[in-house]
């Protein structure tokens, strides 16, 4: 007669590697953090992709684009911010999605491509008036707006 394994074991085993993945992750994760607020962005961009390698969140992505966005890597951080969107909406994390489509219409206006600029933010607008989601976020979607809307004219 064979051994199996029981559900419960199987339970345990993967609680058990989630926890080991979400340890090793939030190493990196903090230290990243560490790395961002003495503005190492490239080092802390490089520790918050070990995080996410380990265990991607939309946490580390958020932040990896911001990182690099503060170095002015735009062009690093926006596929960064548009697949981490689509792992957001995955989710349902509508805060996150409402903070990635803030990110990529700033990352578009400092590329100069105001159109996709005004989309995105226009569409993190929506979010934000739906769900309610912090005033600080929507009022940064609402001055870059104004922003891009001044320069058109």
């Amino acid at each position: 007669m064979l051994q199996k394994a029981t559900r419960t074991g199987f339970e345990q085993e993967v609680r058990e590697e989630a926890e080991e993945l979400a340890a090793r992750a939030a190493v990196h994760f903090e230290a990243a953090k560490e790395d961002y607020n003495a503005s190492r962005y490239q080092d802390a961009a490089d520790q918050y992709q070990k995080s996410i390698a380990i265990l991607p969140t939309v946490s580390a992505s958020l932040n990896r684009g911001n990182a690099l966005y503060s170095i002015s890597a735009f062009s690093q951080a926006e596929p960064v911010y548009l697949a981490s969107l689509q792992l957001a909406r995955k989710r349902g994390r509508q805060d996150f999605e409402a903070n990635f489509l803030t990110n990529i219409g700033n990352v578009y206006a400092d590329q100069e491509k105001k159109s996709e600029a005004i989309a995105h933010l226009r569409q993190a607008r929506t979010l934000y008036l739906q769900y309610g989601f912090t005033p600080q976020g929507l009022q940064i979607v609402e001055d870059r707006l104004t922003r891009l809307r001044a320069d058109a004219d």
